[in-house]
């Protein structure tokens, strides 16, 4: 079996304890998402493609969420939003309480279907990861930013395109007032997502929920759109969702992250105990994978990675299910039961029964 290089040396050297501390825990959370279960209707009956997730987000927290592909990550952010495939998407179970400006509390998941877009845009604003595909090619920059001002405020088309051209500006698009005119083709990439950020932005949400950002991105502009999100979070305490597979993005943004696994958190702590302290065998590899170029491979003929594949929804195993991946699985105890997701005594959890001989046990 692989066992798992030092993960003390794969961390990205950006994280601090300072930046891990950024956790405000004593502030009222924005966002409480408990037992979350998602389903699908397939041609194979219902599967489950998020099951049992739990989070809260509060004012100028950025919480991450990371993990493989198929992991439950965007389904997770869709289903906040609701905007799950009507017919075939639903949740099954669990709650997802926000609270509005009034400071009252509504469950997003018994709020009926039609009040929904009163909140998307307004409350809760999302970005999705590629501006070429959310972006509307048959009109201009300026009139889908002003769209959702004149949904949401009221305001004339003159005024709303005022807003858009402050937003463009404020979001380090020069020439704000030219590019107004402009159709999404027109502008490179990084000025797309600069425009989605704009869109987003444009009626002050409370909550924001980044989906793959800075995916499609060169490292370059991937730098600039980090350090516009933090610009923005600190100048309005605007809570952020923020979803990627690229930890060393997480270790720049994130105050508290959420690893997951087939549908399921299997960890949640501070940025901090996450990347430098982690104690699930899963994040652990997720963090041995990361190529680096300050240290030396330690005499490895390839980089590491997690042996198979995530498992399809439907034939998960029945037990923990990053057993078949696992280096560290035992017959008889890793597949008696499945895990329950445990409280740690720094505030994290963990979803292993055996995280803690784990944790002691010589890396590679």
């Amino acid at each position: 079996m692989l066992a798992y290089p030092n993960n003390a040396d794969a961390v990205p050297a950006t994280v601090t304890d300072a930046e891990g501390r950024a956790d405000a825990a004593a502030t009222p959370p924005l966002l409480r998402v408990q037992d979350l279960r998602v389903e699908f209707a397939t041609d194979r009956g219902r599967i489950i493609a998020v099951d049992d997730v739990s989070f809260t987000l509060r004012p100028a927290q950025t919480v991450g969420i990371v993990g493989e592909s198929g992991c439950g990550k965007s389904v997770t952010s869709l289903a906040i939003m609701g905007l799950l495939a009507a017919g075939t998407g639903r949740v099954a179970s669990g709650e997802i309480m926000l609270r509005r400006r009034s400071g009252a509390w509504s469950d997003l998941v018994k709020l009926p279907r039609t009040q929904l877009p009163d909140i998307r845009g307004d409350e809760i604003a999302m970005i999705f990861q590629e501006p070429m595909t959310s972006l509307n090619p048959l009109h201009t920059v300026g009139d889908q930013i002003a769209e959702a001002v004149f949904l949401h405020r009221g305001a004339g088309r003159a005024e709303a395109l005022e807003r858009a051209a402050e937003m463009l500006a404020r979001v380090g698009i020069p020439q704000p007032r030219q590019r107004l005119g402009a159709y999404p083709h027109e502008l490179s990439g990084g000025m797309r997502q600069r425009v989605m950020i704009a869109m987003a932005l444009s009626c002050e949400p409370s909550i924001l929920i980044a989906d793959e950002p800075t995916t499609a991105l060169d490292v370059t502009i991937q730098a600039q759109i980090i350090e516009l999100f933090r610009s923005l979070q600190d100048s309005s305490q605007m809570a952020t969702l923020f979803i990627t597979h690229d930890l060393g993005v997480i270790a720049e943004v994130a105050h508290r992250v959420l690893v997951m696994y087939a549908g399921q958190v299997v960890e949640e702590g501070s940025v901090v105990e996450i990347l430098k302290r982690p104690k699930h065998p899963y994040t652990r590899g997720l963090i041995a994978s990361v190529p680096r170029l300050d240290r030396p491979e330690r005499g490895q003929a390839r980089f590491f990675t997690i042996p198979g594949q995530i498992p399809e929804p439907g034939r998960r195993p029945p037990a923990c299910r990053f057993m078949p991946r696992c280096a560290h699985a035992e017959v008889g105890i890793c597949d008696a039961a499945p895990p329950p997701l445990e409280a740690l005594p720094d505030g994290g959890s963990i979803r292993c029964v055996k995280w803690r001989s784990i944790e002691t046990a010589p890396h590679a």
